[in-house]
């Protein structure tokens, strides 16, 4: 596995615009890095078809009342295609890809017809929990890494009015003939609606964000969000960068 690693210090406009500045090394637990390579989008990476964007999703904890079917795709968004979720044990396995569930990991139902897996992380420190979804759409669709990595952070803004930058952990990974981008942020997360029609969702102050887009995958890319507040996605850290590393092709 070859590990390349960099935090950038990322310029997040209060209008949603972001401007990557790469400013030193870190690594994730366990792992050394190299020297810093510049964090680019992959090449060749397909784009979502004409007309179509990654769909804006709720809020964490933000499931529909019961017994009302999962919210429809947003407008001019295709409906993904289906996936079936192999699971065994903590290993689970969608798409062409397997990874490992961390402990205490509940499944729980998905709450949109957009969330191909969906998973509850237990809350820390007497926290809420959190929440893991698992987003696929099909072979060349949803767009490359660093445009989701850009929209995922773009939800997010500073604690403070005096802070005029949100900083980002960004890391890539190796392995298994899988790219794989991660990133993780914090603050106050304004999640936008599904759609032009429905209004955007309360924002979550002390909130934190993983996320990971899993790309050359055998039946195309798999986008995976955790959100929660900071204690319980602080205290889910490790098992998430495990649950990272242990992407890998699913065996047929």
């Amino acid at each position: 596995m070859r590990l390349t690693l960099s935090i950038l210090g990322t310029c997040i406009l209060l209008t949603g615009c972001a401007e990557e500045k790469p400013q030193r090394l870190a690594r994730l637990d366990g792992e050394t890095a190299p020297p810093a390579q510049a964090v680019a989008p992959e090449p060749g990476m397909a784009a979502p078809a004409a007309g179509m964007t990654a769909p804006a999703e709720p809020a964490p904890g933000s499931a529909q009342a019961p017994g009302q079917p999962a919210a429809a795709p947003a407008m001019g968004v295709a409906p993904p295609p289906p996936v079936q979720v192999a699971e065994s044990g903590r290993d689970i396995s969608l798409a062409g890809v397997s990874f490992t569930l961390g402990e205490g990991w509940v499944k729980d139902k998905p709450s949109s017809s957009m969330r191909a897996a969906q998973y509850k992380l237990p809350g820390g420190a007497g926290a809420e929990g959190g929440e893991l979804i698992v987003f696929y759409f099909g072979p060349g669709q949803g767009g490359d890494a660093q445009s989701n990595i850009d929209r995922w952070v773009g939800q997010f803004k500073p604690e403070t009015d005096t802070t005029t930058s949100l900083p980002m952990e960004v890391a890539h990974l190796e392995q298994d003939g899988l790219k794989v981008a991660l990133v993780k942020t914090s603050g106050t997360y304004s999640p936008t609606g599904m759609g032009p029609m429905m209004p955007p969702q309360p924002p979550k102050p002390g909130f934190a964000l993983f996320g990971l887009v899993v790309e050359g995958g055998p039946q195309g890319s798999l986008f995976i969000r955790a959100a929660g507040p900071k204690a319980t996605m602080d205290a889910q850290a490790k098992a998430l960068e495990a649950f990272a590393r242990s992407a890998r092709k699913a065996k047929n």
